[in-house]
């Protein structure tokens, strides 16, 4: 083994660097010739994460040419052990996930400071703490480091938990800065993250003060070392956490809660109480969830993290509920309920119940309303090539502005239906809000990302089923609908590519992209294909991904089956690098 404390001194050149350094699923290595291109579209992609942590970034503009010139540099410094930076890439696909390197060193006291990013596209994969891991593992067995260092912005709760995981502990906060250190290698460990495979959760609301109390026991496969839970958890006072009916110790930085989870353990429990919010919304005679599920309940709102879902609402006796409970594994921002003094209607076709529910409706009005539901659904059906999996849809109009998919009902504001009482051709967000059911809650986005996916096909299928009901009339305008809501982003000169995460930055940018876009996307495929070709790939794409998590890629598989001449196309709409 060499002793690095003899000869750093002299020429720290003739250090031998073992490389490339190789984790699982990682090739980390240093800057090369030809890396710019990749890393300059790593950053413009981040550019919004990175720079509030960052100051490397603020004030600088970025091109390809001056982050290949700065890889030459960084790879040439490397050699001359000047500059100890690295690339780090997925060893499948050859993409540049991020960096990671020894930003501070003393060759002499064998003391090392890491520092790390990753890309946005690929953030919340543990990349970062699987590349971090790497460099510290590294730096004691291979550099002979006697410390190891970190910090990171006292604001930043992602790196400070990937750090206190990676079993660092905090030296001190100073000046904006958490520091944190690690003298004993035997200390340093892989972090796993817990990630819940079925949630439990018991709630009371108290309508007068508009809060909630809750009990929500997330239940985890074992692990046979000590893992974490962090969660995103905005406006919760939480009672207490406890694992294994054991009271334990938890840190909550504003919204950001972090525990460790001990070896063995099967389930953790919060008792907690939430006001009403965006995604639980309590008035004086009913409530409602949102989008934002971890906003009433304890969860993992990353739509990849499936998990089954058991509610328990108390009910008074004068109010109505419907919720998501399921066996089947669906992501937490699907699962919710509707409460109150309802007003109700229903009708059975073929085997199956449709529900609606109205805060003061007529039993009459919502069936004026929704009476059309029966002959969406079997549109869809024969659309996707697969059936309704459930035996009942339930739809609940409130007042609140308001329109969201669950697991097997919808939430629907008045503002958007109402119209239909005047012209039934304003029957959109009906079948949009049901055509979830399939593209979203069945085949779901993996990264929201990848939200493209739902909200393309829901905004798509509404334009065919006022094609097939209406006539090409309804059709045409809904296409011109869309190409004017696209323009936004071609005006503001930020027309990207499906799947690019600066699509989610504002609600116009949204619209235009993740809904307008991807759905002329598909009506451009269809017009390229036919409709026989292009609804047979979207039946091989829904039956292969059903209940699974997809991004752009599976369905660029799907209609590189039927035609393998559109892949240029597909590169040139849908964003990631070695798609294929």
């Amino acid at each position: 083994m060499v002793n690095y404390s003899q000869t750093c001194v002299t020429n720290p050149a003739d250090f031998p660097f073992p490389l490339p350094i190789q984790t699982e699923r990682l090739v980390i290595r240093p800057p090369q010739k030809g890396d710019g291109k990749a890393v300059f579209h790593a950053i413009q992609e981040s550019i919004g994460e990175l720079e509030p942590f960052s100051p490397w970034v603020r004030g600088r503009k970025f091109s390809e040419e001056i982050c290949e010139e700065e890889s030459v540099q960084a790879a040439e410094k490397f050699r001359l052990r000047h500059d100890l930076r690295f690339h780090v890439f997925d060893r499948s696909t050859a993409e540049l996930v991020g960096a990671v390197g020894y930003s501070w060193y003393d060759w002499k006291a064998r003391e090392f400071e890491i520092g790390f990013w990753t890309r946005t596209s690929r953030a919340r994969r543990n990349y970062a703490s699987e590349s971090t891991h790497a460099l510290a593992k590294y730096a004691f067995e291979k550099l002979q480091a006697k410390r190891v260092f970190l910090k990171c912005h006292t604001n930043n709760s992602a790196a400070r938990s990937l750090i206190l995981d990676l079993g660092f502990e905090l030296e001190s906060e100073a000046q904006g800065l958490c520091h944190f250190s690690m003298s004993n290698p035997s200390l340093l460990r892989p972090a796993r993250s817990q990630k819940a495979i079925r949630y439990q959760t018991d709630l009371v609301i108290d309508f007068q003060k508009k809060t909630a109390q809750g009990i929500c026991t997330l239940f985890f496969q074992p692990l046979d070392q000590p893992s974490r839970l962090t969660l995103k958890l905005p406006g919760y006072e939480i009672h207490e956490v406890l694992c294994e009916n054991q009271k334990c110790d938890f840190q909550l930085w504003g919204e950001n809660f972090w525990m460790q989870v001990p070896a063995s353990a099967k389930s953790v429990t919060f008792r907690y109480q939430v006001r009403s919010s965006s995604g639980l919304t309590i008035h004086s005679s009913y409530a409602f969830t949102g989008h934002e599920t971890n906003r009433w309940m304890p969860c993992h709102m990353d739509p990849s993290q499936k998990a089954s879902f058991q509610l328990n609402v108390k009910v008074p006796s004068d109010m109505s509920l419907v919720c998501s409970s399921d066996e089947l594994p669906f992501s937490a921002y699907l699962f919710g309920f509707a409460i109150g003094k309802f007003q109700s209607s229903e009708i059975k076709d073929e085997g199956k119940r449709y529900l609606f529910y109205g805060v003061q409706e007529t039993s009459n009005g919502l069936l004026n309303r929704f009476k059309e539901t029966p002959s969406m659904l079997k549109f869809l059906e024969s659309k996707t090539g697969i059936s309704y999996p459930k035996k009942t849809y339930t739809q609940v109009l409130v007042p609140d502005d308001i329109c969201q998919e669950k697991n097997g009902f919808s939430i629907i504001s008045k503002k958007a239906l109402d119209p239909i009482l005047e012209d039934p051709k304003h029957d959109w967000i009906i079948i949009h809000e049901l055509a979830h059911q399939w593209f979203g809650n069945s085949i779901t986005c993996r990264t929201w990302n990848d939200l493209w996916l739902n909200e393309g096909f829901a905004t798509f299928l509404v334009a065919c089923y006022k094609n097939k009901t209406w006539g090409e009339t309804e059709f045409d305008r809904e296409m011109e609908l869309l190409k004017s809501r696209h323009k936004t982003a071609v005006k503001s000169n930020q027309d990207f590519r499906l799947g690019d995460p600066r699509s989610a930055e504002n609600f116009d940018l949204t619209q235009s992209l993740t809904y307008s876009k991807a759905a002329l996307f598909l009506e451009d495929l269809r017009l390229r294909l036919g409709d026989a070709l292009f609804w047979r790939a979207i039946q091989d794409y829904a039956q292969e991904n059903w209940m699974g998590s997809v991004q752009g890629r599976d369905l660029a598989r799907a209609f590189l089956k039927v035609d393998p001449s559109l892949k240029t196309f597909l590169e040139s709409r849908i964003e990631g690098s070695l798609l294929f």
